[in-house]
């Protein structure tokens, strides 16, 4: 497979940044200064090994990759979760299902159905947090 997992990150990170207004998206190892927003998302791609799960021959012929993109989403505290439910159901309906093409390359990400936000957390005495989870995975 010659997709790497900058091709992969940076597929991604363009189908967010073209199709995403919402909020203001907070990248990985890069400067992101929340003083001057109340809302904002921070993204992470997780490579992960599903191998474990596959009961029986795997269906799909050739090489695949397995990750989970992990979107942060955060609110102001003190406003209940309805506007972080909200931005979750956004995300959902932008990556749902959806497959896209790795530029130059005859490679799919196929993402699977994203899960909504299971854990809340108070992050920083500003914010309110909670994660949402897409798998998806690479198939050449």
């Amino acid at each position: 497979m010659n997709s790497t997992h900058l091709k992969i990150r940076n597929t991604i990170g363009k189908y967010l940044s073209d199709n995403w207004s919402t909020t203001q998206i907070s990248w990985e190892n890069r400067e992101f200064e929340a003083k001057y927003v109340n809302r904002f998302i921070g993204v992470t791609l997780l490579p992960v090994d599903s191998r474990q799960s596959v009961l029986g021959t795997v269906p799909l012929a050739g090489e695949r990759r397995d990750y989970m993109l992990v979107i942060r989403i955060f609110v102001p505290i003190g406003n209940g979760t309805k506007e972080l439910d909200e931005i979750a159901d956004s995300l959902e309906s932008l990556f749902n299902r959806v497959d896209l093409e790795i530029k130059g390359e005859n490679v799919k990400i196929h993402f699977g159905v994203p899960m909504p936000p299971a854990n809340y957390v108070a992050s920083d005495g500003r914010f309110f947090q909670g994660n949402m989870n897409i798998p998806l995975w690479v198939q050449t």
